[in-house]
């Protein structure tokens, strides 16, 4: 993934910005600390009825269903690298059955980091937390994003339906935390697929990867000493992004 394209944005919101108002019935609560976003006042003036006040999790509760996280570009930087983001991402997920991640902001921001740690933290937000992630330009395609989120809600009878890919499988599900492992560790350099399959069978877990003797992971076919310090450098001293991760697989 270029996360210098434009498609990393998703479909064009802009275009929303002159859509109908809002039914009347679209009701969203907003956190306190929005305000000075400006998004709840674009809200406002697309027709939705806006009630601010604190919020247990999340900035956004759209029709009493749909959680929503926003987040600047730069916020979510910040908070991947002082590994506060998987953990407001589990509070988003204990507080409502339905959540959205939304990332507002141009891409200029993100080619002032690496873009692998960036694909790692979209990688575990969708596959290990299955929390949908959707791009928005600037505060006014976050707020159109929002009404038609909550119009859709409104003429649905059940709740508004995430895709398939964010809900848990009863059975074994594609999206495992196996799964989820193994493309972590995939994106080591040096390692690739193949390699992070035996490494897994090997060491089970990311941190059992991460807490491995050099010569123990020298020892598995592929890898030798130099390979394996370089990826036990990787994942203990590279990024903090590795160490937050593997807490939650």
């Amino acid at each position: 993934m270029d996360l210098a394209q434009d498609s990393l944005f998703g479909p064009d919101l802009g275009a929303a910005r002159d859509c109908r108002l809002c039914s009347s019935g679209v009701e969203i609560r907003a956190d306190s600390s929005e305000k000075a976003s400006g998004v709840p006042a674009l809200l406002a003036e697309l027709g939705a009825s806006v009630v601010s006040g604190p919020l247990s999790a999340g900035d956004y509760l759209v029709c009493g269903r749909t959680l929503v996280e926003r987040k600047t570009v730069q916020d979510f930087i910040q908070s991947l690298y002082a590994c506060r983001l998987f953990e407001q991402i589990k509070r988003l997920k204990q507080a409502s059955a339905e959540f959205l991640l939304v990332i507002e902001g141009g891409k200029w921001y993100f080619s002032q980091v690496r873009p692998k740690a960036v694909r790692i933290a979209f990688m575990s937000a969708l596959v290990s937390w299955r929390v949908p992630v959707i791009f928005t330009r600037d505060p006014e395609d976050t707020a159109a994003l929002l009404a038609e989120l909550g119009e859709k809600n409104l003429s649905r009878k059940s709740a508004f339906c995430l895709p398939a890919l964010f809900h848990r499988n009863k059975t074994k599900s594609l999206y495992s935390i196996e799964y989820a492992r193994l493309r972590l560790v995939s994106e080591i350099p040096g390692v690739g697929p193949k390699l992070a399959a035996k490494l897994m069978e090997r060491f089970q877990t990311v941190r059992g990867l991460a807490e491995a003797c050099e010569d123990d992971l020298a020892s598995v076919y592929g890898v030798g000493k130099q390979k394996a310090a370089k990826i036990l450098w990787a994942l203990r001293e590279q990024s903090v992004l590795y160490r937050a991760a593997e807490r939650s697989i």
